[in-house]
């Protein structure tokens, strides 16, 4: 059975946080795009947003993740999934701690059998 498109979106976060940068392309269509909350262009297409989780991934360790208030809206054929979200973070080069709170907006399409994202809009608190 296929994933939900909230199922689609927790898997996708769990792909980076385990570094499986291969199942992360995999919930992304081809031309996604990856979008700041001010609705600048931050990257486009699937290869460019995967290499910046594995840049991100490369530079820090999460120590953690959580994500609440999942919310999913349908839409003309797609959905639109929204979640806060937690993190704390150590910059692996001179050791430097953050943490975050933000929200994310992700659009999903089908794509065969199952949901990718087609947009997602990243806004930190």
């Amino acid at each position: 059975m296929a994933m939900s498109a909230v199922e689609t979106v927790k898997s996708m976060d769990q792909c980076w946080l385990q570094n499986d940068f291969t199942g992360l392309a995999r919930h992304f269509h081809a031309d996604a795009l990856l979008l700041h909350a001010s609705g600048q262009h931050r990257l486009s297409g699937c290869d460019a947003i995967t290499e910046s989780y594995v840049g991100f991934m490369a530079a820090n360790e999460v120590r953690s993740y959580e994500t609440t208030n999942f919310v999913s809206h349908h839409v003309a054929g797609l959905v639109i999934v929204s979640y806060d979200w937690s993190m704390a973070w150590t910059e692996m080069s001179g050791l430097q701690r953050h943490t975050a709170n933000g929200h994310e907006s992700l659009t999903l399409c089908r794509q065969d059998d199952r949901w990718v994202i087609a947009c997602r809009l990243q806004s930190e608190d």
